[in-house]
């Protein structure tokens, strides 16, 4: 399975690399739009954010809440 979570981004003040590229605050103490990808088929939803420390939560469109699968789950978090 891959999630795709959308959220803000901000550039930091923090150096990251011997080029001089600025990192990058992704914004996870919020929620946004995700995507979910499993077996071949596609589903949106949300993600949300309920405290800093907790695991974060996953909606389907229709307001289900997604169940993960007990294999690998891959998080990709884009702008």
């Amino acid at each position: 399975m891959v999630i795709v979570l959308h959220t803000k981004v901000s550039v930091t003040s923090i150096v990251e690399d011997v080029n001089g590229a600025p990192g990058l605050d992704y914004d996870l103490d919020a929620s946004g739009q995700a995507e979910f990808y499993s077996l071949g088929k596609k589903a949106t939803g949300t993600w949300s954010s309920t405290a800093r420390k907790a695991p974060l939560d996953f909606k389907l469109a229709d307001g289900s809440k997604l169940s993960l699968p007990r294999a690998l789950v891959w998080v990709d978090v884009v702008p």
